[in-house]
């Protein structure tokens, strides 16, 4: 049921609440509740004697059916076992929630008759099934959310071990891990400073950019992305990180593609190479930033989308591209250069060398054409020369410079940075970059 709750909690993020280990969840009103994450224990007295819950739930499982449909007050008090998080559905919502996700609504009704022959006179299908002996004490306030078993066969089936999907985010910003929805990162790195960020996003020239009828190979829906017409792009030089500056257009705004739906994130020449097998995980990973984030994809064309389309392209990647650090690379690389359009030194250096740590592990790990080596190598050196190590980058333009199978543009490039690094150690006062 949850994987076809896409849209409509895009449009319904206020309706999703989080509750912390032990809170009580508030049943002000006739509403349902549909449990996104987390465990939920109803308890006919809390806190009370009873030291058992009257029943566990976990994500995937509702409850306050018949507070919503028959408008009984609910004799039950609901608390939060381990940090959770639900969608709270009223009679107003009913109607959307029917036009947003038909689907999720046909798996509570079929949910709802499977519940009707063991209710009790409580109601929230306390009777049916009975609690498991382990699950009737709540967590100890030390020990590590409960993985339920939909999502550790749905993180298994796409590859992921389950400590891995279980992972925690690491003390700091910019690391974006498969994470549950009570301990979701924020989709933008520490120092990410959106409100400042204006980008010279022009209204599309039909000259440059077209729209393109775009499949997702993951949800299979069908929406339409910009896409940059190759044939006609007109090269007006090239900056020393060899990012090329064309004509009437910046295809790096292009770069990555969004589904609208599923939020599955790719670079253009990567997006189809994944199939519906990652579904589940994508959608793990997606559900709370679409309930924290209402934003909009396809032909959106604005600063918040363009870097949203990029991190959540990080997200994807240990999923769908795991073993391909090149593309994460390639993604930071581009970061770095959308921040510098942004006048934001800080996070400029930071997308850079987290670039370099890539583009490193790719050099030493992964296969690379012998007529690309001498661009990564190039790469490496310009990076490693933002970082400050000087050294290692007159050892990468130098393995650029007399690389072989190289272009005389690049080679050109490569002896130009090697002098400036030269006259930069020759002032001390000059910090080179």
């Amino acid at each position: 049921m949850l994987y076809h709750l896409d849209e409509y909690l895009v449009q319904n993020a206020s309706a999703v609440k989080k509750y912390a280990q032990g809170e009580v969840v508030a049943r002000k009103g006739p509403d349902l509740y549909l449990l996104l994450s987390g465990r939920v224990g109803l308890y006919r007295v809390y806190p009370g004697p009873e030291e058992s819950p009257a029943a566990v739930l976990e994500a995937g499982d509702f409850f306050g059916e018949r507070a919503l449909l028959l408008g009984q007050t609910p004799a039950l008090t609901a608390a939060a076992l381990t940090p959770a998080v639900l969608l709270a559905v009223g009679p107003e919502d009913i109607p959307a929630l029917c036009r947003d996700a038909p689907e999720a609504v046909h798996a509570l009704l079929q949910a709802l008759c499977r519940r009707l022959a063991s209710l009790d006179a409580d109601g929230d299908g306390v009777s049916a099934p009975p609690p498991r002996p382990d699950a009737a004490e709540a967590a100890p306030p030390e020990a590590e959310p409960v993985i339920t078993a939909a999502i550790t066969a749905s993180a298994t089936a796409s590859g992921i071990e389950a400590d891995a999907a279980e992972a925690k985010p690491p003390a700091g910003g910019g690391t974006i891990t498969p994470s549950r929805f009570w301990s979701v990162p924020s989709l933008f790195p520490d120092g990410h400073n959106m409100e400042a960020y204006r980008l010279p996003l022009t209204p599309v020239d039909k000259t440059y950019i077209y729209e393109k009828n775009i499949v997702c190979p993951v949800c299979a829906h069908t929406f339409k992305a910009y896409t940059v017409r190759l044939s006609r792009l007109i090269s007006e030089g090239m900056d020393r990180d060899l990012r090329v500056r064309y004509r009437g257009v910046e295809p790096l705004y292009y770069d990555v593609v969004t589904c609208p739906k599923c939020w599955y994130s790719a670079l253009v020449q990567a997006f189809k190479e994944v199939g519906a097998r990652r579904r589940p995980a994508i959608d793990e990973i997606m559900l709370p930033y679409k309930a924290e984030m209402g934003l909009h994809f396809g032909l959106i064309q604005d600063t918040v989308t363009l870097f949203a389309g990029y991190y959540l392209a990080l997200c994807c990647l240990p999923i769908c591209f795991a073993g391909q650090p090149l593309l994460s690379g390639q993604l930071w690389l581009r970061l770095s250069r959308l921040y510098g359009d942004c006048a934001d030194e800080t996070m400029r250096r930071y997308a850079a060398d987290r670039a370099l740590t890539a583009y490193l592990e790719a050099y030493e790990t992964s296969y690379i054409p012998a007529k690309q080596m001498q661009q990564l190598y190039y790469i490496i050196g310009e990076l490693s020369a933002i970082k400050g190590n000087t050294s290692a980058a007159r050892r990468y333009f130098f393995l650029a410079k007399t690389n072989k199978d190289g272009n005389q543009v690049i080679r050109r490039h490569a002896e130009d940075r090697l002098e400036e690094l030269k006259d930069a150690e020759s002032s001390p006062e000059t910090t080179p970059v």
